[in-house]
């Protein structure tokens, strides 16, 4: 991932490709996934791999009255492994598991999600 500044790309998934985007997709499945092994399995990592070149990392000072959802805020997806843990007080973008967290992966555009009290947006795009 890329370091940048003001409203430019910090990191994004679609950077990486082949077998570094299919191990980042295989950590992440198995972090997520600890308890329930079958979702870590070859035929679901294309599917993680297409999720994770949607998301982008920025970094965007906050404008008074954003209404960007905090990070904070949604769910994590913790049922197969409930020891999984929300990281955004210690947000590191080299590190971020988008898979642990409830996005809306759904919208037909651009969804922006503040990491709270940093200068950090997630940019999810439209699915292609």
């Amino acid at each position: 991932m890329a370091v940048a500044l003001c409203g430019i790309t910090v990191g994004t998934y679609a950077q990486i490709t082949g077998n570094e985007l299919a191990a980042k997709a295989q950590q992440f499945a198995e972090e997520v996934f600890a308890d329930a092994v079958q979702y870590t399995q070859p035929q679901y990592i294309d599917l993680y791999k297409n999720t994770l070149t949607r998301f982008e990392i920025i970094i965007e000072s906050p404008l008074p009255g954003e209404t960007y959802p905090k990070l904070s805020g949604l769910s994590l997806i913790n049922k197969y492994n409930q020891q999984l843990q929300n990281n955004w007080q210690s947000f590191n973008p080299e590190q971020f598991n988008p898979m642990k967290y409830q996005f809306n992966l759904n919208a037909g555009e651009d969804i922006k999600y503040r990491v709270d009290n940093t200068d950090y947006v997630i940019v999810i795009h439209p699915a292609q």
